[in-house]
């Protein structure tokens, strides 16, 4: 017969009452030492900020001359380069900081421009503004603002695209370049 020995077990250290005691307090203590530091008022020294650099001012316009069209643009405007291409005799391409102006001019007639006809098969994107015989306006229906407005002479159409986020500023922008336009 087999007979079972049983042999001591090791018992588990217990903890002492006072461990217990100890985490809560060093926990308390802690939090305690940050919320002084943190309310504590700031050591060293501030020194003044250098003063302001001003900013160069902007012409309130600026002036592109072609060799089919010249006219005034806001001077908050950059030219950016851009050849000619296709159909196009000749481009002007003007980066704001958020807004863009596009003039281009074409040989053809108006009834033909393909802007115009495309512009005129979506009303659902686009709102026609009738200006006269020789000039016709298109707005954008959604953000962002795309105004548009073709502009016929002696078989020659220029189309002034103006990209904004307001019709406000989309419409200034057009303005400023439609009241000096003038055919070379």
């Amino acid at each position: 017969m087999a007979t079972s020995r049983s042999y001591p077990t090791r018992r588990q250290p217990r903890l002492k009452k006072r461990h217990w005691l100890i985490i809560p307090l060093v926990n308390v203590g802690a939090i305690y030492g940050l919320v002084q530091m943190i309310s504590a008022p700031a050591v060293g020294s501030v020194s003044p900020s250098p003063p302001a650099i001003k900013q160069p001012a902007v012409a309130a316009t600026k002036h592109f001359a072609g060799n089919y069209l010249s006219f005034d643009y806001p001077g908050s405007y950059s030219p950016v380069y851009s050849a000619p291409s296709g159909q196009f005799l000749e481009v002007c391409n003007l980066a704001g900081r958020i807004n863009w102006l596009s003039v281009a001019v074409l040989r053809e007639a108006l009834v033909n421009d393909s802007g115009l006809v495309y512009r005129h098969l979506h009303p659902e994107r686009y709102r026609e503004i009738a200006d006269s015989a020789d000039q016709v306006t298109f707005v954008s229906t959604s953000p962002p603002i795309e105004r548009t407005v073709f502009i016929a002479h002696q078989g020659l159409v220029a189309s002034l695209d103006s990209l904004s986020s307001s019709d406000q500023a989309a419409a200034s922008d057009s303005q400023t370049i439609l009241r000096s336009l003038s055919w070379r």
